[in-house]
């Protein structure tokens, strides 16, 4: 049975409920929920009762994102954000698209492959051919 899946539309659907939906970064919003999306996915009291538009936790999140003291600390800033709330990750991608890849994409020294194994999440990344780089 399906637990996710996109409409016509364009739209995610889910029968997933609660902790569930928290834990599937595909469609968790963190505090841009609304009231009524809470109580339909079963959110209540699962998240701050505050609300928070996806504009506004984009802006947190690139404040966290400028704060960080290289380019490895951003990159893992970043995997961290797309391993819990895709949604979030892929808006703050695409309003700050060149600057992220400039920093993903840097030549890096030892230090990056003497931390990946110690990096538990999903592979992940994007791929662009070489012809597409200016």
């Amino acid at each position: 049975m399906r637990t996710l899946w996109r409409d016509e539309d364009g739209a995610w659907r889910t029968t997933l409920r609660g902790r569930q939906v928290l834990a599937d970064p595909r469609i968790n919003k963190g505090t841009a929920f609304g009231d009524s999306e809470r109580r339909d996915l079963g959110l209540t009291g699962l998240i701050p009762a505050a609300h928070f538009t996806l504009d506004d936790q984009v802006a947190r999140v690139y404040g966290q994102y400028q704060h960080q003291p290289d380019d490895l600390a951003r990159n893992v800033t970043l995997n961290a954000l797309h391993d819990r709330n895709e949604v979030l990750f892929y808006r703050l991608l695409t309003g700050h698209l060149s600057e992220m890849l400039r920093s993903s994409t840097r030549p890096r020294s030892g230090r990056r492959s003497s931390t990946t194994a110690m990096s538990t999440g999903a592979p992940a990344g994007s791929t662009f051919p070489w012809t597409t780089r200016n």
